[in-house]
């Protein structure tokens, strides 16, 4: 549980977006639901024909539709449980309180700092030939016998010298990188 005397090591520039993208998911679920139905009701043998094509043909159709949608949002519900909006620890830095986001509201994970077991940097870059670049650098920290969070690294850093235990020597890789609070 955290206390008012916790010290803020991280906090993410964007969950409100990360939030937004999940319920677009959503929408995009509900909508290949709906498309799917619609084939699986009008879906004809030939163009130009008023026969509907076999049950296996429609089925089949039906299911890839509604697959996109379902595997989309299912993507993103799991990448909800490893994003992590704040990292806070105690005024020991023996506890680690991980805030993650939840489809409604946040989890908060207690970790005890010696779970950390190591982390790796992904330089999150993607360069395309007609479009801007995605710059969207980030740390994986691995959890002893527990599930592991992500770190984007467009986030804010309160501690320095916390965050740096956690991530061990990736750190120094990125941490010009990074905006520091005042």
């Amino acid at each position: 549980m955290m206390k008012s005397g916790d010290i803020l090591i991280y906090e993410s520039p964007k969950p409100t977006k990360i939030r937004a993208l999940t319920w677009f998911a959503a929408a995009l679920m509900v909508f290949c639901a709906v498309a799917a139905k619609f084939v699986f009701e009008h879906m004809v043998e030939n163009e130009g024909s008023t026969e509907l094509a076999s049950l296996t043909a429609r089925l089949v159709m039906s299911t890839v539709i509604v697959s996109i949608g379902i595997s989309v949002f299912a993507a993103m519900l799991i990448y909800l449980t490893y994003y992590t909006t704040r990292l806070k620890t105690n005024s020991r830095g023996d506890v680690i309180y991980v805030e993650t986001l939840r489809l409604f509201g946040t989890a908060t994970r207690t970790l005890k700092s010696s779970q950390i077991d190591s982390s790796a940097y992904h330089h999150g870059q993607l360069n395309l030939v007609r479009a801007p670049s995605v710059d969207a650098p980030w740390f994986w920290v691995k959890v002893v016998s527990g599930k592991g969070f992500l770190l984007d690294l467009h986030g804010t850093v309160f501690e320095v010298e916390a965050l740096t235990r956690i991530l061990t020597a990736d750190w120094e890789k990125s941490v010009a990188n990074l905006p520091m609070a005042d």
